[in-house]
């Protein structure tokens, strides 16, 4: 059957006390590319915090794409996102986040409060596939530990949960991809559990750099699984 895309662009700045929830859901043998119109900016809270909450149901034969653009903690700024992923066992879902230091320019690297962001996902069975969890609070910790954030600044991370086939073709190719940034970027990928899936970590000092690669991971996954392209996101 034909491929329809459908495209969404999503924006909004994030104020103390704010509660967001967003829910998505594809229906069988669909296919969809969401991000965002601009960064997500997580604005000085004197008081109270911010969440969102993520609920993306993914139907059998779908494939989806959630790629949204940078959050950006300024200063005082406590945000906290919990993500539920729901992807049948025969559909595909890319799915990202990116995270900065704040307002660099302004002065206001790594002076926020909290970023905290968990992710769940499962299959149509309701049988997780894997959680995980990035917190930062720059004030409490020293993120320029090694095994941590080092010489880097800005967090990257896609999830791709597909089918195991799939993730044997391009695993390899996205680690060649990480190898050419070279010393822009410090990479990895690992096997989600039973090898449906993987994630990839990436630190740079750019959202230029990090951007990149997250659509170099998208292009790779996109053309293996759909023998397609994919040549970034065009926003107007």
């Amino acid at each position: 059957m034909p491929c329809i895309w459908r495209k969404v662009y999503l924006q909004w700045g994030t104020f103390q006390g704010d509660r967001y929830r967003i829910d998505i859901t594809l229906g069988n043998n669909a296919f969809a590319h969401v991000t965002t119109q601009g960064a997500t900016r997580i604005y000085k809270m004197e008081k109270n915090y911010a969440t969102q909450m993520v609920n993306i149901n993914v139907g059998e034969g779908s494939y989806f794409e959630y790629i949204p653009d940078q959050i950006i903690p300024f200063r005082n700024s406590r945000f906290y996102q919990e993500v539920k992923l729901s992807v049948h066992d025969n559909a595909t879902m890319l799915y990202s986040e990116m995270i900065v230091p704040g307002r660099v320019a302004s002065g206001e690297a790594f002076e926020y409060d909290i970023c905290y962001i968990k992710t769940i996902a499962q299959n149509h069975l309701r049988q997780l596939r894997f959680m995980d969890i990035v917190k930062l609070e720059p004030k409490k910790e020293d993120l320029t530990l090694e095994g941590i954030l080092g010489k880097f600044q800005v967090v990257g991370t896609v999830y791709i949960i597909t089918r195991e086939l799939y993730v044997k073709r391009f695993k390899h190719e996205i680690i060649e991809k990480i190898n050419e940034f070279e010393n822009k970027i410090s990479g990895g990928v690992s096997f989600l559990p039973t090898r449906q899936g993987i994630v990839v970590r990436i630190l740079g000092n750019t959202v230029g750099d990090v951007k990149s690669l997250i659509f170099e991971v998208v292009r790779i996954a996109r053309y293996q699984i759909l023998g397609i392209s994919f040549s970034g996101t065009r926003k107007t």
